[in-house]
Order: C-alpha cells, then structure tokens, then sequence
C-alpha cells in the first residue's frame, strides 16, 4: 500500500516537473496567398496576363500586377506554362510568387523502331 502510494506520488511528481515548451519562434509561417496555373498570353513590365483552361468550362483570364518584390523562377515568355503565386486585394491580383515550368521533353522509345530497310541493311543478292 505504502509503495503503491509512493510511486503515485513520484509518478505526479514527476509529469508536474516537466517543463512546458513553447512553440518555436523561428519556423516560417505558411504563404497565405493562391495558386493559378495556366499558359501566359501577355507579359510586360508592370503586367501579367495568364489563360487557364479547364475541361468543360469557357477559359478564364486573369491579370497579375508584377511589382519589385515579385519572385520569378525561369524566363517568363509569351505562352509559357506558369503557376503564379498572388494574392487579391481590392485593386486586383498581384503576383508574389512566378514559376515558370518546362516544357515536356520528348521520349524517344527504342522498342518502336522503324520496320524496313534502312541505308545499313543491304539485299544480298
């Protein structure tokens, strides 16, 4: 009985002594603004202007202000495929964040070869 009440005792002790942590103040919080992905269709200095197009429905245009602290990755050229990072305010979308994304590459599969003779082959006759 003595020792059942002395190891709840020590066990109370025990979990009260442990410090409380605070949540670390240096972690980044989370980018509060929106997504668009899309193809450009008008890109100048001050302006960006994306199409996306979605299955089934008309395409929407949107246009994005380009300021100084607007991050772009890759070289933002007319019909590029983009994501654009921005967030909306009462003067319209303004772009903080451009990737620019690459185009596919083409694969080129060697199990398809062409069927017939070619420069290399010759007929023996």
């Amino acid at each position: 009985m003595w020792f059942s009440l002395a190891s709840l005792l020590s066990l109370t002790l025990l979990v009260s002594a442990q410090p409380v942590l605070a949540p670390d103040p240096v972690s980044k919080p989370a980018p509060t603004y929106k997504f668009l992905s899309g193809t450009v269709v008008e890109v100048d200095a001050a302006n960006l202007v994306v199409r996306r197009s979605p299955l089934g429905k008309p395409p929407k245009i949107r246009k994005f202000r380009l300021t100084p602290e607007t991050q772009i990755e890759g070289i933002l050229k007319t019909k590029a495929r983009v994501t654009v990072g921005y967030t909306s305010s009462e003067d319209g979308y303004t772009a903080v964040r451009v990737i620019v994304r690459l185009p596919p590459t083409k694969q080129t599969s060697f199990r398809h070869r062409t069927i017939g003779r070619t420069s290399s082959s010759r007929a023996v006759s």
